[in-house]
């Protein structure tokens, strides 16, 4: 039988779209002594700089020191059209730079050990300017689409998502669900961090005695939160938008509440559900604000979600900071999708200053 993906036909006209509440296709797990043993050079990391879901596993992987065990390839910010002539219309994502947008071109680039093509500009990890490069070095693809079709020339989607984590050795697909490419990074990677020349801090991000916890939260943020934008912006009918709005924004005000009575979400350290609050609150002032309608309020309007979200930008060795390009995500969102910007036209602001002091650090929590 054909793979089918589990989402409809109709949904590939949703720009920049990761699977949301469906799981992946590709559900195979990286363990010792299994078809897929951790390597280091092994699997290649195949992500959006738009696609929060993406995003999430760059940070697991830097906060992990998996920067050299596995390499990152990053897909062009803007999707587009990627159907076969006989085949009605659809956008995916793409490497080429046949793709350019000629507002994009200037100062976007190519990845490096840190996960990121850089950009200058304010709330944009690395620095300096970059030559444009968003090719597959490994089978020169011009689409994501095609890896799919190396992987399983019987995949028919409809979507090809990213992210994907490849295996190199045998040409496949090892998953291309999110969270649980974050849980084998956080997990199965022991040993192959690389060896820093000072010590850096220490992310165990899923300790067994939050274990339970942890997944509890995830779950909950998933529907509420990484997924909520998506049920705001992509609402076709006006109840549906405003039960979505209103979900979106109880659920941000939980996490305010929650916030101020501990540094991050389940306490004094980083846990994995504090890097997928992360990927949606630093999206959601730039991009869901304008372009989802999901605007009740923004990120910096909220006093403890806002400074923990520099909290977390601001985190040592750039894990985080390297892993937000500001103006890739909004060329992402507001010229993906002709259903919420018809014109294309992105905005310039805002100017969110992410590294002004947080004060976390020294904060006495009750």
């Amino acid at each position: 039988k054909k793979r089918k993906n589990s989402l409809s036909q109709s949904s590939t006209m949703k720009g920049p779209l990761p699977s949301l509440s469906k799981p992946g296709t590709f559900r195979n797990w990286i363990r010792p002594g299994g078809p897929f043993p951790p390597e280091a050079g092994r699997y290649h990391l195949y992500v959006s700089y738009t696609c929060p879901f993406a995003s999430r596993c760059l940070v697991v992987r830097n906060m992990k020191g998996l920067q050299d065990a596995v390499p990152v390839h990053s897909v062009y910010p803007i999707m587009k059209d990627n159907n076969k002539p006989h085949e009605p219309p659809s956008k995916g994502w793409v490497f080429t730079t046949h793709w350019l947008d000629p507002d994009l071109d200037a100062g976007i680039g190519s990845t490096s050990s840190s996960g990121g093509g850089v950009d200058s500009g304010s709330g944009d990890g690395g620095s300096g300017v970059a030559t444009p490069d968003y090719r597959d070095p490994l089978y020169n693809c011009q689409t994501v689409r095609e890896l799919y079709e190396i992987a399983d020339p019987e995949y028919t989607g409809p979507r090809y998502t990213v992210p994907v984590l490849w295996d190199a050795q045998s040409k496949t697909i090892v998953n291309n669900e999110s969270s649980e490419i974050s849980q084998m990074l956080i997990e199965q990677f022991d040993g192959l961090a690389k060896q820093q020349e000072t010590p850096q801090r220490v992310f165990e991000l899923r300790p067994p005695h939050l274990v339970e916890r942890i997944d509890s939260l995830n779950a909950w943020l998933h529907d509420r939160i990484n997924t909520g934008v998506y049920k705001v912006g992509f609402a076709t009918q006006q109840q549906a938008y405003e039960e979505a709005y209103k979900s979106l924004f109880e659920a941000y005000d939980e996490m305010e509440e929650r916030l101020s009575k501990s540094r991050y979400l389940l306490g004094a350290e980083v846990t994995e559900p504090d890097i997928r609050l992360f990927a949606s609150a630093v999206r959601h002032d730039a991009a869901y604000y304008g372009a989802f309608k999901c605007n009740k309020r923004r990120i910096v309007d909220y006093p403890n979600l806002w400074a923990w979200t520099r909290d977390m930008y601001q985190l040592p060795g750039n894990v985080v900071r390297d892993t937000v390009k500001l103006r890739l995500i909004k060329y992402g969102y507001y010229r993906s999708s002709a259903s919420t910007n018809p014109s294309g036209v992105v905005p310039l602001g805002p100017d969110v200053d992410f590294d002004s002091p947080h004060h976390r650090d020294t904060r006495q929590f009750p």
